[in-house]
């Protein structure tokens, strides 16, 4: 078989593929060996493995056992019916300038196995949402070139995802939701209660110096700083006996790891946090990366809590507590998109729980 052509990480696309055919009867019952798999799929070994732990964690197939097979925990999908309206082109647009985050990893992963169990196509387009401020003859050029039906943007800016909701059905994932916005389709999460959620864990567990980091560019870095503060806020509450919790929330925007190596070491010195809450995993790569070359023990000296979850973090040490949203919960506000005929449904609020790990210290057993 040929190699697949490129559109997302490999990892992603080999684990689209795998549960297509899965879904066809290619595969029942069990899956072959990993390097019957790879061999299959024109990939190594350990891109395979890669792609088989995406598909565990959206509950495809069952956790490797030793000396056994993984079984297959879903069924074949029936045959699409005829004339469905995500037969067509989803068209998913995504920032040139933009890495993705684990969750819209896993979020697009998602919604392709979702679009194409219909028998539908995606296709994948970088764009640059900062140079076009009135987007529309680029939309436009995109449609037509992909015949697209419907679109998804991930991240976008609000003159994006408007223009684009008077062309076509869209559905965002990510990015500013205009609050009077009724003719587009996202979920997201409260990111206010979502701070509120994570300082409230640490207040009980004895920290009251805490930072999070804001590596956004502007326009999206003052509005993760007003809604950090917002949370921050709606913690407090009338409750002054929480006033005594300090936030620190720096703001550092480099791709670079030894930037944010001298950005940990920096932040770190001057204000002394207890806990420290990274965005995405990338920074908790780092963090966790700065502590040991420089013998900060996790979580003697300091505790960690990451907002977001990916299932390679679960093999790092100490296990890191991590926010997780449900796949399932995102599958079923899409398939509630396409079943409804890619109508306009809103906003669509998820909700986060706390994966403990061993990345948090109780201060107040000391």
């Amino acid at each position: 078989m040929k190699p697949i052509e490129a559109t997302l990480p490999l990892p992603v696309r080999v684990a689209v593929r795998l549960r297509d055919d899965i879904e066809k009867g290619l595969w029942s019952d069990h899956l072959p060996g990993c390097r019957s798999l790879a061999n299959h799929y024109g990939v190594s070994r350990k891109t395979c493995m890669a792609s088989m732990l995406l598909l565990e964690e959206e509950e495809v197939i069952a956790p490797a056992e030793v000396g056994k097979k993984r079984n297959i925990l879903i069924r074949p999908s029936p045959q699409p019916r005829k004339n469905d309206p995500h037969q067509g082109t989803l068209l998913v647009l995504h920032c040139s300038e933009q890495e993705f985050s684990a969750r819209h990893l896993s979020n697009v992963n998602v919604l392709q196995t979702t679009w194409s169990d219909g028998g539908g196509h995606v296709a994948f387009q970088v764009v640059n949402y900062d140079r076009y401020s009135k987007p529309k003859n680029q939309l436009k050029q995109l449609i037509k070139r992909y015949q697209a039906v419907a679109i998804v943007l991930i991240a976008p800016r609000s003159e994006w995802l408007e223009e684009a909701a008077r062309l076509l059905p869209t559905y965002s994932m990510g990015g500013l939701w205009p609050g009077d916005m009724k003719n587009a389709t996202a979920h997201g999460f409260d990111f206010c209660h979502q701070i509120d959620q994570l300082i409230s864990y640490l207040y009980r567990h004895g920290h009251r110096r805490i930072m999070i980091p804001n590596y956004h560019t502007e326009p999206i870095a003052n509005y993760f700083h007003e809604a950090v503060t917002a949370g921050y806020h709606r913690f407090i509450g009338s409750n002054d006996d929480r006033r005594d919790v300090i936030l620190d929330i720096p703001n550092f925007v480099s791709s670079e790891p030894t930037d944010w190596f001298r950005f940990w070491r920096d932040s770190l010195k001057r204000f002394e946090p207890t806990a420290v809450i990274p965005v995405q995993a990338v920074h908790l790569l780092s963090l966790y990366g700065f502590c040991t070359a420089s013998k900060i023990s996790i979580p003697r000296d300091l505790s960690v809590l990451c907002t977001e979850h990916h299932i390679q973090s679960e093999w790092m040490w100490p296990k890191p507590h991590m926010q997780k949203h449900s796949e399932a919960a995102v599958r079923k506000c899409f398939k509630q998109w396409i079943d409804g005929g890619l109508r306009p449904m809103g906003m669509k609020l998820l909700s986060l729980e706390i994966m403990e790990g061993n990345s948090v210290r109780d201060l107040n057993s000391l």
